[in-house]
């Protein structure tokens, strides 16, 4: 291969490999930059504030506010709360200061007075939204965070409506969204928010996770429930963003499209060895009839006609006619390959012979060589 098929061939492949590079890296981030509609989910039960445990309603209260100032704009949050009932409110789209300070507006003014938790019915109301939501923009990642000490403690009339998971996911198969539970709950492992997390996480969306944030030996629970709203539930989602790129996201996309490029690559490399390595005259003949006082200079592309031999002549079956020129055999001008160079080589038909002008007779053509047959003169460039 020669420098200049060698130096095109790398610039085309550095293109191809930057673009590779380009779409790869952007449809990562097009995953991980997605707007996020979380759905915030907070236990408003007596047992929030005091009642058989810790009052951890004021440290939740605190951090949410902190929490919501990290979130992009355009992300939208919907507010809920869930004891024996369960109250939606509206939909905030954090674009601006004032829809954030409506937000935490609601969060201060939360009381925890219900008696019972219904789990069930916050569940379902959950993914009713999460579909609704989704319904309205496909394009965004649904998050649902719930916030709770304990789950499933229905109210007496609903005793008998117990939590199916599997029956409440009928409805919501195969989702991609994020569905966190943050413990507040002070038993070493919560059995029934343990089973709800593996049963959504086979029935709804393998993206289901718990975060603990109960009392250690080495913090209280406040300080516990401050750094998991405040600090690591931003983690836990980004964590859960590079999970869902490296299953679903952007890397099955990948090979297929080096597929492409490497395609699109070798037809285009295929090409240039189909230009450039083709042997064929190339440069171009100035010429005039130097018997005359004031001669017409003409020019003939050689490179143009794209073939390996061009003959000069006055028949009409030469590449080159010249009505005037005095010889009854044409003289050729052949291409032919010396060390991965093209090169031209001039030579005489019968009854006659090529006067060079500028040098010794031999060898290839030059850029600039003069050279006279019969009763014309050549100029021949390779330009």
């Amino acid at each position: 291969m020669n420098k200049k098929i060698f130096s095109n061939t790398s610039k085309l492949l550095t293109v191809i490999l930057l673009t590779a590079g380009f779409l790869f890296f952007n449809s990562q981030n097009s995953f991980a930059d997605k707007e996020k509609d979380l759905i915030l989910i907070l236990d408003t039960s007596l047992s929030m504030v005091g009642f058989g445990g810790d009052n951890i309603l004021p440290q939740v209260k605190k951090s949410l506010p902190v929490y919501i100032e990290q979130l992009e704009e355009d992300d939208s949050i919907t507010f809920i709360t869930f004891d024996t009932e369960v109250k939606v409110y509206p939909t905030v789209y954090i674009d601006d200061e004032k829809n954030k300070e409506s937000l935490i507006g609601y969060i201060k003014n939360i009381e925890a007075t219900g008696k019972w938790t219904y789990t069930k019915q916050m569940i379902q109301v959950a993914m009713n939204k999460a579909q609704e939501l989704e319904e309205k923009d496909d394009d965004r990642q649904q998050v649902i965070v719930v916030m709770t000490d304990a789950l499933d403690d229905p109210p007496p009339d609903s005793r008998k409506d117990r939590l199916n998971i599997k029956e409440i996911a009928e409805n919501y198969k195969n989702k991609d969204w994020f569905i966190f539970f943050i413990n507040f709950g002070q038993a070493e492992k919560n059995e029934k928010l343990a089973k709800i997390q593996e049963e959504l996480k086979t029935s709804v969306t393998e993206y289901t996770e718990v975060i603990e944030a109960k009392e250690t030996k080495t913090a209280t629970i406040e300080k516990n429930i401050a750094k998991t709203i405040e600090q690591d539930l931003s983690t836990n989602i980004e964590e859960m963003t590079t999970k869902k790129i490296e299953r679903e996201g952007a890397f099955p996309v990948i090979p297929l499209l080096m597929a492409i490029l490497i395609i699109i690559a070798l037809l285009l490399i295929l090409y240039y060895f189909k230009t450039y390595t083709k042997v064929k005259v190339h440069g171009q003949l100035e010429y005039w009839d130097h018997t005359v006082l004031s001669p017409y200079f003409e020019k003939y592309n050689l490179t143009r006609q794209d073939v390996k031999e061009i003959l000069v002549g006055k028949k009409g079956s030469c590449n080159l006619t010249i009505r005037e020129i005095e010889i009854n055999d044409p003289f050729r001008i052949t291409a032919t390959r010396v060390n991965g160079e093209i090169k031209n080589t001039l030579q005489p038909g019968k009854g006659y012979h090529i006067e060079y002008i500028n040098r010794e007779p031999g060898g290839y053509l030059k850029n600039g060589d003069m050279f006279k047959v019969a009763n014309y003169t050549f100029k021949y460039t390779n330009a």
